[in-house]
């Protein structure tokens, strides 16, 4: 039937012509605005127009922060209402600092986010980092020229009347990055557990997951090298180091002593409060980035 349908519009030209999914893996950053839903439980769901706008001002701000710091070769952003979910590939990356300015963006994001919050006496945003494995399964997005039978245009391989007049507005989208992300699931399962289980405030954590996927990357692009984990001072660092006597990371983490132990019936996990980021192009002795 689908084949049938290939000739009829582009709709079916999309749908007869489905790849094959393909399994790959995926570091996610999910960043969510703490107490958004407040101003709506408190209106019983009519917010008067003030409130609106203190909505939209909050969420305008919160996704300027975002789009002032990507790193557009490695990640695809979606930023929806309160939240936003940013997903890389680790495979694309072809050196351990490329991660590291991935990591970084996501840390200024967030500091950006809670300082201006701060400032406007909101609760700020809390983030959290896990990897997972990724299933895309579709490739393409519907727009309303796809719904238009192609022997009604002139010409089927350009946009018909209606395309022209309205602009050929996306109906329909499923991005690939997210399609089928667990990455994401767990990161936003492990969000909204939020104080119930200790993942509490808004503060920057990464899960275990992510972790372990660092040390899959290191392992690929530097088998030279040994992950750093070890109790250092007051917090618990995990790094990787770009030189061998440790003078400065490829990147860098002083977590919290000790993790946040998850375990419940969706998912049993370790999580770590991150308070500073070692970056790639500065020695540690020298600097380290403080991560609200």
């Amino acid at each position: 039937m689908l084949k049938q349908m290939e000739k009829v519009s582009n709709l079916g030209k999309k749908l007869a012509n489905l790849p094959e999914p393909t399994l790959s893996f995926s570091i996610c950053c999910w960043s969510d605005l703490l107490g958004f839903g407040a101003p709506f439980f408190e209106s019983n769901w009519k917010p008067p127009v003030d409130t609106w706008k203190r909505v939209a001002d909050r969420i305008t701000n919160a996704h300027i922060q975002c789009y002032n710091n990507l790193e557009p070769l490695h990640e695809f952003v979606l930023t929806l209402n309160d939240g936003i979910v940013r997903c890389c590939n680790p495979d694309n990356f072809a050196h351990l600092d490329f991660l590291s300015m991935w990591l970084r963006a996501c840390i200024w994001t967030h500091n950006a986010i809670c300082d201006s919050e701060n400032t406007n006496n909101l609760p700020g945003a809390r983030t959290i980092l896990t990897a997972g494995s990724n299933l895309r399964y579709v490739n393409f997005s519907v727009t309303l020229d796809d719904f238009v039978y192609t022997y009604t245009k002139p010409d089927p391989n350009k946009p018909g009347t209606y395309a022209q007049l309205y602009g050929d507005p996306i109906v329909a989208i499923n991005p690939g990055p997210i399609q089928m992300n667990l990455a994401f699931s767990r990161a936003y399962i492990l969000e909204s557990f939020g104080s119930s289980c200790g993942i509490a405030g808004p503060h920057f954590f990464v899960d275990e997951s992510f972790l372990e996927c660092v040390k899959d990357i290191t392992t690929r692009l530097r088998p030279d090298i040994t992950v750093i984990e070890r109790t250092q001072g007051d917090f618990y660092l995990f790094a990787v180091p770009k030189t061998r006597d440790e003078t400065i990371y490829h990147l860098g983490f002083d977590l919290s002593l000790n993790p946040i132990v998850i375990d419940t019936p969706k998912i049993s996990s370790n999580v770590w409060r991150v308070y500073n980021f070692y970056p790639w192009d500065e020695e540690v002795s020298d600097f380290k980035n403080p991560v609200n």
